[in-house]
Parts: structure tokens; C-alpha cells; sequence
């Protein structure tokens, strides 16, 4: 019997072609199990954002100068567009910019804790001859001063080459106009670097590549939060979508996390069409910057999901991924095209948390996204428009007299639309005292609606807390003098000042947090690692510094009189308003010797004129030693 089994087992057949692709088929459905899984809420998760696009779209219209399509305009009337919308968010951008970026000093800042951590106590090994040493507290502060001081210059480096300046700048412009920006990072990546090097008898470009952090510029469009979430530490993940064309996706194959088989399989399968669908507010975001709107056939791209978040460890094990326990939920990084599963990875950070820095110009209480000037002044928008539409029909209207001809007085051949000047009527009949023709004049109402429209002005400025002075409007009184503009502007500083801190808090920090975690997890150079603490200072050292300049200059106004003239130092006072506006003293004030050599020329000229001849030099060196600068 048992060798009856063994002939009968030995016998079974050979798979065929189609039992392989079954199976294969069956294992695809495995691997891409995570995919679909995560395909499907990001669909939910889209939704769920749609009505906030629809807000972000009406905010761009605005910045644009665009009516929304339920405003009806008839085709005798103006269509004109008082873009207020456009210089407020202008406005505020260029504010922060200033602030932020235009100053000589850095807006963060990176410190040694209060008592910095050694691996082991304050004993470190010695870098020359391999032996384990003991620090005293004065070395030990010296060493982590060091420390500071190397961290600090690479990470400096590193924000240069990633040209973060340029990104953060696109993300800032991107809140005022819709309310929140968004940056990404940091995350490993690799730098290429091309140099050009001489092989045996040409010179040619040589590919260098290396580990280096990233960070881009995300625009918000293109972020899908978990919708029962008000804040980034409060999501269980985030998508970012991309648009990607046929050798964009191509080109993830060269690195080799990603999945190039199912990369493969999708180029080959997808022809040239692609998986990409247009949003409606890509449609929408097209038609607003002039651009013709295309069909999904046409684009030739495919739309790939990146997923930052929380992933189930039996959803990571059926994407082939090694966890340690199938029972816990990991932190993942997930990239899904359709429902195929391209790459699928535990978070390689040390620190567990989505790398994406979304800050919001200014912030709404219970809501994740921000608002910008643009939805804060969106009712003085429409109305101000209204109002100057109305404005402009009606000086159409009563710019020139309405005309009525009685038609049966005229001769024959005479045109009643035929107006010029001496131009002569003739009647056939009627009653003389009937006139042919009457004139009305429509009345104008320039007056209340130009009140209207001022109103709806300053409306706008309480709003947005940009008033029209700080980007150039004169008004009367106060900013006629440089003091009382010193008083507006300090004013104006206060708005701005919040809003700088929520940069501060919701960009800057964690980004540079992030970008210190990534030099202590995966940089080579050990000397610059440390127990340390980064801090953004936007808010609280640039904006103190230009209210300081301020102060110090309406300071500089007040004493400049004949009674305080002699109790104050002019030429510190001087160099103390040129360094809070970030000009260099140095070069432009007169440093104290050459006041006392100028004030000791002076002196030699006046008794030259008085007939008492002239001084040797070294007269006049004497004099400038003996009568010091004016205090």
C-alpha cells in the first residue's frame, strides 16, 4: 500500500503555464494587499478634503483678480477687478520675507543643552591615541561649545546645498495666499555630485553620489491628512500625491527599495496612457493660471501615493517587509501606484513622526488648515468690487444725457441716431410748442459710493491686520512724521509677529529638528555629534531687533535738539541704529579718532583765521589727544 502511495504521488503531473500564473496572480494579490488597502482610504481621505480645496481655489481667484463663476456680469456692464486681494498677500509676504531672510543674522539657532549627555557620563574616548578619558566640567563645556559650533556650520551647509532658502520662500507664499504651506523633510536621500575629472586622454563628467538629507517644498494641493486630525502630531499618516511622467517613474528603479518589477509591469501594461486622473482642482488651478485643461488620456503620467503613517505589521508582512511583531502597528513609509505596492519600508528614522512641516499664516481653532489675508477679507473683496462696478456703470450711465425723439415731428430722412454738434434738425409738422427731442440727465451717485467703497477698504485693513500704510499708502496725520510712522509700524509689527511665531513653531523648529536628528542617526562625522537643542528665533529676535531700530531711531529724532545734544552720546547712538538695520557702522560712522583729528583741523583753522598762524602736526595730535569726541 505504501509503495501503491509513492507510485501515485510520484506520478502527479507537472504544473502548467496556467497553473503558474494562477499562483503568481494569487501571491500578487498577497504582496499588493497593502496597496489596495491603502488606495482605498486615500480615496475616503480625498474626499474629505474636497471642501477645503474649494476654499483654497476661491483664495486664488481672489490673488488672481478672477470672479467666482455664480457672479453674474451683464455685457453692458464693468467687469473690472480691484485686486486688494493681491496686495495684502503681497504685502504679508514680503513682511516675513524681510523679516526672516533679509537680515545678516540666521533666524535658528542650535545650543548645547543645559547639562549635555556624554554616552558615558563625561568620559569620551580620545580621538589620537584610542584611550577612554575623563573630562573635567570646564572641558566638558568646552567640548560641547565645539560641538555647537561644528553642528551648527554643517547644518548650515546642508541647508545651502538642499537650497532651503528658495523652498521655504515658496512655501511661506503659498500660506499667504491660501492659508498654509508645507515643507518635506528631512529624509534620506543622495546627492549627486558632477565634477569634471581627465581619464587617459579626454576629460569627462564624473557622477559622485553620497547620503545627504532632503527636503522639498510640498504644496498643499498635493497633502491628504487623516480628516479626524487637527494637527500633524495628531494624524495616523499622510499621502502626498505626485505626478509623475513615464521616465520619472522609471527612474525610481534606480533606487533599489523600490519594487522595479511591478515598475516594470506597469510601464509595459499601462501603455502610453498612464494611471492619471485629474483632480478637479487641478482642472480648476489650469483655468485659473490661463491654461488649457487637457484629459486624463492625454497627460501620459501616473499617479503615484506616498504614504507616511501608521501600517498594521501583518499588512507590512504580506508586502514582504520583516517586522518583529505581526501584532503591532508601525510607522511606515508606503509608495502605492493604483492598488500596486511599489515600496514598502518600516520608518528608517529613529524618530517615529510624519516629515512634513505644515505651518498656517494664521490658525483656526478645531481646524487643521489656516486661513490666509485672502479668506480674511473675502466678503470686503466681493463688496468692494460690487461697489466699484456699481461706481463705474453709473459714471457710464451719467456721464451724458439721455436722449427722446418724437420721430413723428422729424422729416423725412432725418437719422435720430445721428447726434453731432451744430447738427440741424428739421420737422415736417406738430405742434411748435412740442418739442422734438428732450434730454434727461441721470443722476450720479459718485459720493455715497465712493464712501462705500473706502469703507470696504478699511474693512480689509482690520481684517487682515495689514494695514494700507505698511505697503505704501499715505493717510493723513500720523505718517507725515518719521515718529508717528514709527508708532503705526510698531503697531503693525504686532500681527506680524504671530504670524512669524507660527512659522517659527510649525516650520522652522521641527525641520531643523529633524535635520540635527538626521546628522546624529546617519552622518559619518562624529565630532560634530552632541547633545544639543535647536531653536527658531524669528519672532522673538527679528522682530525685537526692527522695533529696537525703531525706537532707537524716534530716540535719535527726540534728542536731536540744542538742550540734549550735549548729554548724549551721538556717534554710539548712531552706530547702535546702523547695526539694528543691519548696515555695517563701521564703514559709514566715523570711528572716534578720526572725529578727534577732524574736530582738532577745525580748531587750527579757526585760530588761523583769527591771525595766530598755523599749527605743526604735532600741535594738532596733541589737540585731538587732550579734547576727546563729544559725548
Amino acid at each position: 500500500m505504501a509503495g501503491l502511495l509513492n507510485i501515485q504521488m510520484g506520478n502527479e503531473p507537472e504544473p502548467t503555464q496556467q497553473d503558474i500564473e494562477v499562483e503568481e496572480r494569487k501571491q500578487q494579490a498577497i504582496n499588493d494587499a497593502l496597496g489596495s488597502t491603502l488606495n482605498r482610504r486615500f480615496n475616503v481621505w480625498k474626499d474629505a478634503k474636497r471642501e477645503i480645496e474649494e476654499e483654497w481655489l476661491k483664495d486664488l481667484r481672489a490673488f488672481n483678480g478672477i470672479y467666482e463663476s455664480n457672479i453674474r456680469i451683464g455685457t453692458e456692464q464693468s467687469d473690472v477687478y480691484v485686486a486688494i486681494t493681491l496686495v495684502k498677500c503681497i504685502a504679508a509676504y514680503s513682511r516675513i520675507v524681510d523679516l526672516l531672510f533679509q537680515s545678516n543674522d540666521k533666524h535658528w539657532s542650535i545650543d548645547a543643552t543645559p547639562s549635555p549627555d556624554l554616552e558615558n557620563g563625561n568620559i569620551i574616548k580620545d580621538p589620537v591615541t584610542g584611550q577612554m578619558i575623563k573630562l573635567t566640567a570646564e572641558q566638558l563645556s568646552e567640548l560641547a561649545k565645539m560641538q555647537v559650533e561644528l553642528m551648527s556650520d554643517e547644518m548650515e551647509d546642508q541647508l545651502i546645498e538642499a537650497h532651503y532658502d528658495r523652498k521655504a520662500k515658496s512655501a511661506i507664499m503659498e500660506s499667504c495666499v491660501i492659508g498654509s504651506g508645507a515643507l518635506k523633510g528631512v529624509t534620506t536621500g543622495v546627492a549627486v555630485k558632477q565634477s569634471w575629472k581627465q581619464s587617459d586622454d579626454d576629460w569627462d563628467i564624473q557622477n559622485e553620489e553620497r547620503p545627504a538629507p532632503q527636503m522639498e517644498q510640498v504644496s498643499v494641493f498635493d497633502l491628504y491628512q487623516d480628516p479626524y486630525a487637527d494637527s500633524v502630531d495628531d494624524c495616523i499618516g499622510m499621502y502626498q500625491r505626485h505626478v509623475l511622467n513615464r521616465n520619472q517613474l522609471r527612474e525610481l528603479k534606480r533606487d533599489e527599495r523600490f519594487n522595479a518589477e511591478v515598475i516594470n509591469d506597469l510601464l509595459i501594461n499601462t501603455g502610453q496612457t498612464g494611471t492619471h486622473v485629474e483632480e478637479h482642482h487641478e482642472i480648476e488651478r489650469k483655468s485659473i493660471a490661463g491654461l488649457n485643461n487637457t484629459t486624463a488620456t492625454e497627460s501620459h503620467r501616473y499617479d503615484v501615493l506616498e504614504y507616511w503613517g501608521t501600517v498594521s505589521g501583518m499588512e507590512l508582512i504580506g508586502a514582504g517587509v520583516d517586522v518583529d511583531d505581526e501584532s503591532k502597528d508601525y510607522n511606515a513609509n508606503v509608495w502605492v501606484c493604483g492598488s500596486r505596492t511599489l515600496l514598502a519600508q518600516i520608518n528608517p528614522a529613529k524618530k517615529q513622526r510624519l516629515p512634513y512641516q505644515i505651518f498656517h499664516y494664521q490658525r483656526v481653532i478645531h481646524q487643521f488648515w489656516g486661513i490666509s489675508p485672502a479668506r480674511m477679507m473675502r466678503d470686503s473683496q466681493e463688496t468692494l468690487n460690487a461697489s466699484v462696478r456699481s461706481l463705474l456703470d453709473n459714471m457710464a450711465i451719467s456721464s451724458a444725457p439721455q436722449v427722446e425723439v418724437n420721430t413723428n415731428l422729424l422729416a423725412a430722412g432725418e437719422d435720430p441716431n445721428d447726434f453731432k454738434p451744430w447738427k440741424v434738425w428739421k420737422r415736417d409738422s406738430g405742434d411748435p410748442s412740442v418739442p422734438m427731442m428732450r434730454f434727461y440727465q441721470p443722476n450720479s451717485n459718485v459720493q455715497p459710493i465712493s464712501s462705500l467703497i473706502e469703507m470696504f477698504r478699511r474693512f480689509a485693513d482690520e481684517e487682515t491686520a495689514l494695514p494700507s500704510y505698511t505697503h505704501g499708502q499715505q493717510i493723513s496725520g500720523m505718517n507725515k512724521t518719521a515718529s508717528g510712522m514709527s508708532m503705526l509700524m510698531g503697531a503693525a509689527n504686532t500681527s506680524i509677529k504671530g504670524i512669524v511665531k507660527n512659522i517659527d513653531d510649525y516650520m522652522i523648529r521641527p525641520l531643523l529638528e529633524s535635520l540635527y536628528d538626521w546628522n546624529m542617526q546617519w552622518s559619518d562625522k562624529h565630532e560634530i555629534k552632541g547633545d544639543m537643542k535647536v531653536d527658531a528665533r524669528g519672532a522673538t529676535t527679528l522682530v525685537a531687533k526692527e522695533i529696537q531700530s525703531q525706537r532707537l531711531t524716534q530716540f535719535a529724532q527726540m534728542t536731536a535738539n540744542p538742550i540734549d545734544v550735549n548729554y548724549v552720546n551721538r556717534p554710539a547712538l548712531l552706530r547702535s541704529i546702523a547695526e539694528s538695520m543691519d548696515i555695517n557702522a563701521k564703514e559709514i560712522i566715523k570711528d572716534d579718532e578720526e572725529i578727534q583729528r577732524e574736530q582738532a583741523i577745525q580748531q587750527q583753522a579757526s585760530i588761523e583765521g583769527g591771525g595766530s598762524g598755523s599749527l605743526p602736526p604735532e600741535n594738532i595730535e596733541g589737540m585731538a589727544a587732550s579734547n576727546p569726541a563729544p559725548q
